[in-house]
């Protein structure tokens, strides 16, 4: 009887073992399919990315339609030219291409929601979602130090509160926190607003999104009166379609003092300037001042153009005897076209007793200009001691 008792109660632990046995199989296996690299997760990811290639082959489709009906030459007429070639080529009701500035359509899938941006020349991305500011009309604190750029909107106000001598900024860090695109109404709180006046110099208070891509174009963070002293840091977000066209200190930051510019991506920026010879140019930083300008891993791309002289991808001019410079990490794609004294980094440091280093860059944008012109580095930099073209 004793002995009976006993198997009993082997039987019973295996049985429990078996239970917590299979219970861990379950959980490994509900984990494998649930988990965050979940079977069922990875589906769905698949999913998702034949849905995005399936939308953009009928935007391909119906741009080539558009093309052909131009005997050869890819023009968008108006948004129901796009929305009807996309319906012949899906069979699909309800996708809109709504217009978003004079080289952008915004489309919209009315099923997935997802929005794609259709530019003039037919290139096709996926379109950054609508921008959320918590403070129209204000940029927001992080905290003492550090402000939150959440739209286009606090990158005027930015330009604005430096360029008017409210505020230089000084020691201060901007966050960008959302990709930025300034041809697409997605990137502003309200494109169609007009509070900022007359960016653009044109004598017309327009519709901000057309200030800020036609005629002048955004203006420069810092002028010849006040520099612009904080520091950007872009947290690898992509600010697109930077237009800028104006006399001279052309460039996102016009003039500045003691930057530290950061993981800041300028994809497809236009660059030029209005009057022949304009001088001081670049895609980041036109002309830099007293104090140290550190630039680190940084991406640009797109054009910078003038017959004027003192032209780089990432700075243009420095003529302070005090400046340290330090460039790393960082790819410029820019096409330059310019006059004389260009650098694939850098167009000119004159009479600088300070250090520059350049380290683990790479200019892959072509240069053309007419004397002085520099591949990657220096274009021209003339010191007190015998150390040009270091």
């Amino acid at each position: 009887m004793k002995e009976k008792q006993r198997n009993n109660g082997i039987t019973l632990i295996a049985l429990v073992i078996t239970i917590i046995v299979l219970l861990i199989l379950a959980g490994i296996v509900i984990n494998l399919a649930l988990g965050q690299n979940g079977i069922m997760v990875r589906g769905g990811e698949a999913g998702i990315e034949y849905d995005i290639a399936h939308e953009k082959e009928i935007l391909g489709l119906a741009l080539k339609d558009i093309q052909i009906q131009n005997g050869g030459s890819m023009i968008i007429p108006d948004e129901a030219t796009l929305e009807k070639a996309m319906k012949d080529n899906s069979g699909m009701e309800g996708i809109t291409a709504k217009k978003s500035s004079e080289k952008l359509y915004i489309v919209t899938y009315p099923d997935s929601k997802r929005q794609y941006e259709v530019y003039a020349d037919g290139t096709v991305q996926e379109a950054a979602p609508k921008v959320n500011d918590d403070t129209p009309g204000e940029i927001a604190k992080k905290d003492d130090n550090t402000y939150l750029i959440q739209s286009i909107e606090d990158l005027v106000i930015l330009s604005n509160t430096v360029n008017d001598g409210t505020d230089t900024y000084e020691g201060k860090t901007f966050e960008i926190v959302t990709d930025l695109n300034f041809a697409s109404v997605n990137s502003y709180i309200d494109a169609t607003s007009t509070v900022f006046g007359d960016i653009n110099e044109n004598g017309i208070e327009e519709p901000l999104i057309t200030e800020l891509t036609q005629d002048a174009g955004f203006e420069p963070i810092g002028n010849s009166t006040y520099s612009f002293k904080g520091n950007i840091q872009g947290n690898n977000y992509a600010i697109s379609n930077l237009y800028i066209n104006r006399k001279e200190n052309i460039g996102f930051i016009g003039i500045g003092e003691s930057n530290e510019i950061e993981n800041l991506k300028l994809t497809n920026v236009n660059v030029k300037a209005s009057e022949k010879w304009a001088n001081y140019m670049s895609a980041i930083v036109a002309k830099t001042g007293n104090g140290i300008l550190k630039v680190n891993n940084c991406i640009i791309t797109g054009n910078v153009s003038s017959t004027g002289s003192y032209i780089g991808g990432i700075l243009g001019y420095s003529e302070s005897t005090t400046t340290d410079i330090q460039i790393s990490n960082c790819i410029s794609e820019i096409v330059i076209n310019s006059g004389e004294t260009v650098g694939g980094m850098i167009g000119t440091i004159y009479y600088s007793q300070g250090n520059v280093t350049i380290e683990n860059c790479e200019n892959r944008g072509t240069i053309s200009g007419s004397s002085n012109i520099r591949w990657n580095n220096i274009s021209y930099r003339q010191l007190y001691r015998n150390d040009y073209y270091k």
